[in-house]
């Protein structure tokens, strides 16, 4: 998962770019983003900007986007808002575009509520991050055009950075730990089988491998595709009164009382109690 946040800064900078710094939610503020996993460690994450820069600017300006195939494979991507640009290794959300009346088409709909659902990980590892270090909620360090000054306060957020994914793997390894009973022993032959595994002409559409440098649009098809098709009969439905189809028995039986009553309320009430 990736996204952009706001680290406030308490004292007004004194620098010539100091108008830069104003962003959309605080008076003063430093722009970061942040790539974290599903156990919320932050892999990777550029701090620096100012908070008016956007997201997009300074993921185009990371590593991760500007040499992806040393940190992204075939089958590798990250998710993220609609601040982004889709690419091979980005998976953004649709743009809820209104145009002729017509809003998202339902497949889009619902491909940007399956991936909502992951990015509230991102959140929780925010949330974390800046709970367990006040500091950063108000930065009280004057940057000024003294270019030591910024990179003094980028030493101390990445040191809250390196902090936080220690605890994180301390605290892993204290529950596997307190979790492991040697008594038990499991034989793990018979399901690490190779010949278990499904040849490739059979792996779902999610496994097949993205192309390098494919088609921006590619990776994101690719996944709209496999939630579809995998998610199409949750919400691909018609309210059951349209459905002109059903015989009054069958009426009858789906709801578990009778309609012949034709509106008195009362057998209904008796039925559901």
């Amino acid at each position: 998962m990736q996204d952009g946040t706001l680290l406030r800064l308490g004292i007004e900078p004194e620098s010539d770019d100091a108008a830069d710094y104003h962003g959309r939610k605080f008076a003063y503020s430093i722009t970061v983003s942040v790539l974290n996993d599903d156990e919320r460690r932050i892999r990777a994450y550029c701090a620096g900007y100012p908070g008016s820069a956007h997201d997009n600017r300074v993921w185009r300006n990371m590593k991760q986007h500007r040499d992806p195939e040393s940190y992204f494979s075939e089958n590798e991507f990250v998710m993220c808002d609609t601040a982004y640009e889709p690419s091979w290794f980005c998976v953004p959300a649709f743009k809820c575009v209104v145009v002729d009346g017509l809003h998202l088409h339902p497949h889009k709909t619902l491909f940007n509520t399956v991936l909502a659902k992951p990015r509230v990980v991102f959140e929780h590892t925010v949330g974390l991050w800046k709970g367990r270090f006040c500091w950063l909620r108000n930065i009280r360090m004057k940057i000024t055009n003294n270019k030591n000054s910024l990179k003094q306060t980028l030493r101390y957020i990445d040191s809250t950075i390196v902090v936080h994914n220690m605890l994180l793997d301390w605290r892993e390894a204290e529950d596997r730990n307190a979790a492991w009973d040697e008594s038990v022993v499991t034989d793990l032959t018979s399901t690490d089988n190779a010949n278990r595994a499904p040849p490739i002409a059979q792996r779902e559409v999610l496994d097949q491998p993205i192309p390098l440098h494919a088609l921006n649009e590619m990776r994101r098809t690719q996944l709209m595709q496999y939630i579809c098709e995998t998610n199409i009969h949750l919400y691909n439905y018609s309210p059951i009164q349209d459905d002109l189809s059903l015989s009054h028995g069958d009426w009858s039986s789906m709801v578990g009382y009778d309609f012949s009553t034709d509106g008195d309320d009362s057998s209904v009430v008796s039925e559901l109690d």
